[in-house]
């Protein structure tokens, strides 16, 4: 968990300008960030106007392939985002 908090601050204080390994694009405005060798976590991101950054969704990966639900999840809460603002 430790490992975690230590890349949100990361991102926080780097923003987009946090590249792979760190961070990777999902699809067009979805971002994760990586966590872990063991005890994976994956955290999906966007970016909102000013400095915001939106924390979407977290989980601990199991397989090598994201799940698409996972991602799936993630989308749904970022158009929800979108559609409040």
């Amino acid at each position: 968990m430790t490992k975690a908090f230590a890349a949100l601050d990361k991102l926080e204080s780097q923003g987009n300008q946090l590249h792979y390994p760190h961070t990777d694009i999902i699809q067009d405005g979805l971002f994760e960030l990586r966590t872990g060798k063991k005890n994976i976590t994956r955290t999906f991101f966007a970016f909102a106007k000013g400095k915001k950054i939106y924390i979407l969704h977290t989980f601990v990966k199991k397989t090598a392939k994201t799940p698409s639900a996972e991602i799936q999840l993630a989308l749904k809460r970022l158009e929800e985002l979108t559609y409040e603002s």
